[in-house]
């Protein structure tokens, strides 16, 4: 412990007694004003002047800082004075905290305040307080961060159910496992210091005690009291290592978490914190906590009323174990965060949140995983029929022989069973305390800078170095301590898309788990179901299944069918098997482990959640947009629920909603979804992580849909590069971009590099998914599209077909896609001239679109277009006219009036409308079409030429030859000059400026029309009619 060595000992005892009154008052007083702002500390034990009997100076008036306006003062403590503001250029409130001035303001207050400001700032999670921006305004350092306007922890659990408090609790524990993560102890924690927000999510905040895992001074790692005299952290709530004045690390924060626990569960301290300063911390250091069940029931026989059975439900006390509360499962929770040796405490406080999900998940939680008779009793109580009538065959037919073995062998078997505990629980030990020295030495390094002397070493470059020293054999670990090790590594590779760095280590997990405990054993499974999850991130499906596979078959094996364990590695399974294009395979396993998710006891679990989102997928692949939509909506709000918006779970059912709101044929609400998915990648992950390339890919798509080419068009260019660079050439990420990006040049008139991304995209699928794929199908159409644009008619109709029968065959006949191939077969047929084939494949893609969309959806409008251009080409205007505006008024419903779509309905009509004869109706909607593209679509495209030799036909009719002249000859000019325009179009051009000149020469004879027509009339194909 130090103390001011300058300082009268009458002058320390004061200091001391004012610190323990402080603690006192911290402790009891039920009453304190909530905090409003986040970012300063509430005052506590070292941060209340008041309390501690120092006088500081005022502060000086507020200080102006630039682009800010200060509205009020909140909060005044000894390390500064927080201001509620507003941002001027978004009109955001902030909270401002300005450091004071004064004598206790020198380099160690300036030093702690711009560590704080460093923390804060590598942190980013949900549930962590953001800064915003920081800097010096007038002298005065100060920190710009989220305004919360919200309770203390322990008032907000106030009155909860004990279920209540621990969902919420297990927030509060994920937020501070991210701050750990990232080389971050809090040495802080309390319950002033988390605030509960409107929305009921924590916010854990003040870290201006915070320490660098190994990255502060060797001094900073231990004190307990400063050079003023104050206490380094709250000490109700410090951990036996604090108060002793000992090492401290991430096991740290883990006691003071428990000791929160304690207390919101039974509104005490595990032991008495009033009193004199030196008996507080021995009974902090030495006394060993009260069991919470005792305080709980307790209080509560004090109480009465709740013995009743209608007041013990409203409290959460259901079950006949509980004691009043708190039963033995939870008090094992919170006395292993209690212990007083940090290596029998959970060893992150990833592991405590882990264990409270189990609990609440009705799972066997990890503090008593090795305990036979605990795990067979929670096995027993979650099968209680069948095992009562199997109970009750066994009990007539062995009891006998039961009861004359038992006494026999029970000595023995407790003494051996004892001795198994013991050296598991050491092993166990062993391995958590070395990885999570390994852990902290990787931190470390990091924060230290030791990668070369570089300080911005990113998380990147430190894993990679550990990976090298574990590859090098200096670290010499035991083979289970280096197992968890590898498994440690590669998941961290996998976390930041580096899939192909995780894999060798992945293998050599399985490889030391199976050499340990032989084929059939948990770790084995575990091994196998990360090593086939890293696989299927990866691309490699055909080597993702078999160890997905095994996994699935050793955990049914040991766990039993209805096992949290088992659901994961089912769900994951049919993931894969949707990824293949397996979807009959992949429905059951995924609504099987939907169903066991589900018979959970918490109303909105993780583990469901994950299940709806995956089972919603699929639906969606198999085209059953309805029911998909319905899961991926719940997926997305119990996500919310869950973690808030800033959250990757959130992210990820963001985009893939917002994937079926596109097929469903709304993009107004899809694209707002997917801009949120990318941003938050970007936020939690950075710029560069395959999951950003993936979300920028799906944003290009809608943004392509509405026309928007050049955006979208910088976004799939970016993807790609980061796929590529992530994933290498060969993943079907990579694949899909590049469909997308090929479908956008085929759209904007770059036929020849649309074909190039298309065939680079098919030679990597049929070397990842084989020809028999979904994706492989789209991709031929697409290709088939190509080809029609081309003009190259008959292969077109041939690949079309092909995909027709390739798409009944994988997806069966009622699907959205097999609807595409028949409206494509209907199109290329109309082009051939093969109408009396094409007209009923157009009613039957119009009668399915309408039966699997309903009669508003884009794709209904598309495919009543195309009906009507096929009884346009049959002349039957009457029948062809209402298709043609019933398809526009849609378009213009769903897409907008400026929409390449509405665009095609309207030259469909326009030129339908000249055929019949009202050449002065069709030209103002043939002008309203040619100002979409010409506006929509590069200079000089094909569309955009093919509509103008429309319009000037149109004129011709008018008898405005001069005007389509112009138009016609600047309409063949640019076809002729674009060596990728379609023959077809060429020739009709040529058609429409021959039909000119010659009307134009009947109208005006010997004019010289008839001989500027010469020329052209050269141009035409020999299989072209004479103009008439």
């Amino acid at each position: 412990m130090h103390t001011d060595g300058h300082s009268s000992d009458a002058a320390r005892r004061e200091r001391m007694r004012a610190l323990i009154l402080a603690a006192q008052r911290q402790a009891s007083d039920a009453n304190r004003q909530p905090i409003v702002v986040v970012g300063e500390r509430s005052p506590d034990v070292g941060s209340s002047a008041a309390s501690a009997g120092v006088a500081l100076l005022d502060s000086p008036a507020p200080v102006t800082i630039p682009g800010y306006q200060l509205l009020r003062e909140v909060h005044r403590g000894g390390q500064g004075v927080v201001y509620e503001a507003i941002q001027q250029s978004t009109r955001r409130r902030v909270a401002i905290k300005v450091m004071r001035e004064g004598p206790f303001a020198g380099r160690a207050e300036r030093a702690r305040f711009e560590r704080e400001v460093q923390i804060l700032a590598q942190l980013k999670h949900p549930n962590i307080v953001t800064i915003h921006d920081s800097g010096v305004a007038a002298g005065h350092a100060y920190v710009v961060m989220d305004l919360v306007e919200g309770r203390p922890l322990d008032r907000h659990v106030a009155g909860c159910a004990p279920a209540d408090v621990l969902r919420l609790f297990t927030k509060v524990c994920e937020a501070i496992h991210a701050a750990h993560l990232r080389g971050v102890i809090h040495r802080d924690l309390k319950p002033g210091n988390v605030l509960i927000d409107p929305a009921g999510e924590p916010r854990v905040l003040d870290f201006g005690l915070a320490k660098l895992a190994d990255g502060d001074p060797p001094s900073s790692s231990a004190p307990t009291m400063t050079a003023t005299g104050q206490f380094v952290g709250s000490l109700p709530w410090c951990s036996p290592e604090q108060a002793d004045g000992a090492a401290i690390d991430l096991r740290t924060d883990v006691y003071s978490l428990g000791v929160m626990l304690y207390q919101c569960l039974t509104g005490k301290f595990p032991y008495d914190v009033i009193g004199n300063m030196r008996d507080v911390l021995d009974r902090i250091i030495r006394a060993e906590p009260i069991p919470p069940s005792r305080v709980v029931r307790s209080s509560a026989l004090q109480r009465p009323a709740l013995r009743r059975p209608a007041l013990r439900r409203r409290f959460g006390l259901q079950s006949r174990a509980l004691h009043y509360g708190i039963n033995d499962e939870v008090e094992t929770i919170v006395l292993k965060c209690l212990a007083k040796v940090p290596e029998r405490r959970y060893q992150s406080a990833g592991e405590l949140a882990r264990d409270l999900r189990r609990y609440l998940a009705g799972e066997p939680i990890e503090a008593k995983r090795d305990a036979l008779t605990y795990v067979l009793r929670k096995q027993l109580t979650r099968h209680k029929l069948p095992v009562a009538i199997a109970a009750a065959f066994l009990l007539v037919v062995f009891g006998g022989l039961a009861t004359s073995l038992t006494f026999w062998q029970q000595a023995g078997a407790q003494r051996d069973e004892a001795r198994r505990e013991q050296q598991r629980a050491q092993r166990e030990a062993a391995k958590h305390e070395a990885v999570n020295q390994f852990l902290q030495d990787m931190l470390a390094k990091a924060n230290r800078g030791e990668q070369g002397g570089n300080p911005n070493v990113t998380v990147r470059e430190v894993v990679d170095a550990a990976a090298r020293e574990l590859t090098a054999g200096t670290l010499h670990y035991p083979p289970e301590v280096e197992a968890a090790v590898r498994d440690t590594i590669a998941t961290t590779y996998r976390a930041l898309g580096l899939y192909e760095d995780a894999l060798p280590l992945a293998h050599d997990v399985v490889r030391l788990c199976r050499e340990l405990y032989g084929n059939e054993h948990l770790a084995v499974a575990t091994a196998l179901h990360n090593l086939g999850t890293l696989l299927l991130y990866k691309g490699d499906y055909a080597a993702a299944e078999p160890p997905l596979r095994q996994a699935l078959e050793q955990r049914r094996e040991l766990l039993g069918g209805a096992h949290e364990e088992v659901a994961a590695t089912q769900m994951k399974l049919g993931a894969l098997l949707r990824a293949k294009g397996d979807y009959t395979a992949a429905e059951p396993l995924l609504r099987e482990a939907l169903e066991q998710r589900q018979k959970s006891p918490a109303e909105h679990d993780l583990e469901v959640s994950k299940g709806l989102n995956e089972l919603g997928l699929l639906l969606r692949a198999t085209g059953k947009l309805d029911e998909a939509g319905s899961l991926l909506r719940q997926a997305l709000e119990m996500r919310r629920k869950l973690h808030g918006d800033e959250h990757l779970d959130v992210a990820t059912s963001a985009n893939d909603l917002a994937l079926l709101l596109r097929d469903k044929g709304q993009p107004g609400e899809a694209e707002p979804l997917f801009r949120e998915a990318l941003a938050l990648y970007r936020r939690l992950l950075g710029d560069e992580h395959p999951y950003v390339a993936t979300a920028m890919s799906n944003l290009a798509m809608v943004i392509n849909d509405r026309g928007a080419f050049a955006e979208a068009e910088g976004l799939y260019r970016e993807a790609l590069l980061l796929n590529r660079k992530f994933l290498g050439e060969d993943h079907p990420s990579v694949a899909a971009t590049l469909i997308n990006f090929g479908t956008l040049l085929l759209q904007t008139g770059d036929l020849d590099g649309a074909e190039q991304q298309f065939l680079d995209a098919l030679a990597i699928y049929r070397r990842t998914l084989g020809d028999e794929h979904p994706n492989v199908a789209t991709l031929l159409h697409n290709l088939g599209a190509l080809l029609r644009t081309k003009g190259d008619y008959a292969r077109a109709e041939q690949l079309f077909r092909d995909v027709l029968t390739l798409r009944r065959k994988l997806l069966g006949a009622q699907h959205p896609a097999v609807a595409a191939s028949l409206q494509n077969l209907a199109v290329v047929l109309t082009d051939q001239g093969h109408l009396d084939e094409a007209e009923p494949l157009a009613r039957q893609a119009l009668a399915m679109r309408q039966s699997l969309h309903g009669p508003e959806h884009p794709e209904v409008a598309k495919t009543l277009n195309i009906l009507a251009g096929v009884l346009r080409e049959r002349r039957d205007h009457v029948a062809a006219e209402p298709l043609f505006r019933e398809a526009l008024a849609m378009r213009r419903r769903l897409l907008g009036d400026r929409h390449p779509e509405a665009a095609v309905s309207l030259a469909g009509l326009g030129g339908l409308l000249r055929d019949a004869g009202h050449p002065a109706a069709a030209e103002p909607i043939l002008r309203e079409a040619l100002d979409i593209y010409e506006t929509l679509l590069p200079a000089g495209h094909a569309t955009s030429a093919a509509t103008q030799v429309d319009l000037g036909a149109t004129l011709t009719r008018l008898e405005r030859f001069a005007e389509a002249e112009e138009i016609l000859l600047a309409a063949y000019g640019s076809l002729a000059a674009n060596r990728l325009a379609p023959s077809p179009s060429v020739q009709k051009a040529v058609r429409a400026i021959l039909q000119l000149y010659e009307a134009w020469d009947t109208a005006e004879p010997g004019q010289g029309y008839a001989e500027k027509a010469e020329p052209y009339r050269t141009l035409l194909a020999p299989s072209d009619p004479p103009s008439k």
